[in-house]
């Protein structure tokens, strides 16, 4: 165990020339890259406009929605996406009343709710003027 450790007071052992066991250094320039496609597709370029073709590609699958794209197929990220927007199109359509949690919603969505009528609360505390101190009413003691 003591031949793993390294003292400090060693000096560091000589370092590897990475650079001159590269495949391509890299001072030299780039090597220019051909797109090649995959047998039995076509170069998108030249298909004519109105020509009906097979697109391919995860962000371009017909069958995935925009959100199912952006959240790579990750259930628990389309929860999240679906919850928000259901939130945000509440809070435009109702304004704050969309943040009033219901016993049908998920917990997430009840604690998304909280979460932003809190901030709301902060950041209303935070504009409020200060408090104006009155002096205790004298007693008649």
């Amino acid at each position: 165990m003591d031949q793993a450790l390294i003292s400090p007071d060693e000096p560091l052992p000589a370092r590897v020339d990475a650079v001159g066991a590269a495949f391509i250094s890299p001072d030299e320039p780039m090597p220019e890259r051909r797109n090649e496609l995959a047998p039995g597709f076509r170069d998108p370029e030249a298909i004519e406009p109105g020509e009906e073709g097979q697109v391919v590609g995860m962000d371009l699958e017909s069958r995935l929605d925009s959100d199912e794209v952006v959240a790579g197929g990750d259930p628990h990220v389309m929860e999240v996406i679906h919850a928000v927007t259901k939130l945000a199109e509440g809070l435009s359509r109702r304004g704050e009343g969309a943040l009033r949690a219901g016993s049908a919603m998920s917990r997430f969505e009840a604690t998304l709710r909280a979460y932003c009528v809190g901030y709301l609360a902060g950041r209303r505390a935070e504009e409020a003027p200060p408090p104006v101190l009155q002096e205790p009413l004298p007693s008649d003691g």
